[in-house]
Parts: structure tokens; sequence; C-alpha cells
């Protein structure tokens, strides 16, 4: 049976952990708009005049592009995973400082936030490029997966209180 929390619901860390969770959802929607965005376009404009993609690039470049874009989505894993880490650890040790750990959780929210975001776009920027609509399908996935690894809950504050003697009630 999973323990309820011991803090109070108004604690400003809560509060500010709800209202990182309501712009996480809308940064959800960010890969599906892009994806919806690629749709329009290629419905509307790339089909209807016969071309695919602004630039339709070389077979060679475009497979170099990609290439280097699922590295980028790599780097940005690899980067949340650390960052978080980091985050964490920093946390501990201004814990007493509400809100230091306020404007710390904020920052590093928006700095995960945009390593997500970077995923989708370049999957955005490779459809511009070259028209092929599965690209930004699956760099909106991997978006989407970044985006799930960085949920704000309140799982943070459980596992603070266990490693610090400080209380947050």
């Amino acid at each position: 049976m999973e323990e309820k929390l011991n803090i109070d619901p108004n604690h400003p860390i809560l509060i500010e952990i709800k209202k990182q969770k309501i712009l996480w959802k809308i940064f959800m929607c960010l890969p599906v708009l892009y994806l919806l965005i690629c749709e329009v376009i290629n419905k509307w404009y790339f089909i209807p005049n016969g071309i695919w993609g602004f630039f339709h690039l070389k077979k060679d470049t475009f497979k170099i592009l990609l290439l280097i874009s699922i590295f980028l989505a790599f780097v940005s894993e690899v980067s949340i995973v650390a960052l978080k880490r980091r985050y964490f650890q920093q946390i501990k040790e201004i814990l007493n400082k509400t809100d230091l750990v306020i404007s710390k959780m904020r920052t590093m929210f928006f700095i995960l936030a945009c390593f997500c975001d970077t995923t989708s776009g370049l999957g955005l920027i490779l459809f511009l490029l070259n028209g092929e609509i599965w690209v930004m399908a699956l760099f909106g996935i991997i978006g989407l997966i970044l985006y799930a690894q960085i949920i704000p809950n309140e799982r943070i504050i459980e596992d603070l209180q266990k490693t610090s003697p400080f209380n947050l009630e």
C-alpha cells in the first residue's frame, strides 16, 4: 500500500509542482501539434504542387542529416538523465531554502523541456526540408518519450525526505 505524503497541500513546493504539471501537459502536445502542422503542409502544399519538401535533399545528404538528428536525440536523452541526477543533488543541498528550491525546480524544468522539444523540432525541420512525414512521426514519438521522463511529480519530495533530515511539513 502506498503511503500518503505527510506534507501540507499548500506547501509552495507542491504548488510549484502542480504548476509544472500543467505546463508539462501543454508541452506534451507540442510533438502532436508539429505532426499536425506537417500533415497540413503535406496535404495543402506538397502534394498539390507535386513536391517533396522545400529543398528535397539528395538521399545521401538526407541520410547524413537524419543520422546527425538521431545522434542529437540520443544526446538529449543522455543530457536529460545527467541533468535530472545533478538537479536532485542540488535540490538536496538547498532544501531548507524553499524559494531557492522553487527557482531551481522551475529553471531545471524548462531546461529539460527544451531538450525534449529539440528532438521534435528536428523532426519538423527534417520534414520541411525533405517532405518525409515518417521522420516527423519518428522524432515526435522520441520527443514524447523524452517528455514522459520529465513529468513533475511529488515523488521527488518523498525521495528528498528520505535522504534529508529536513522536514517539509
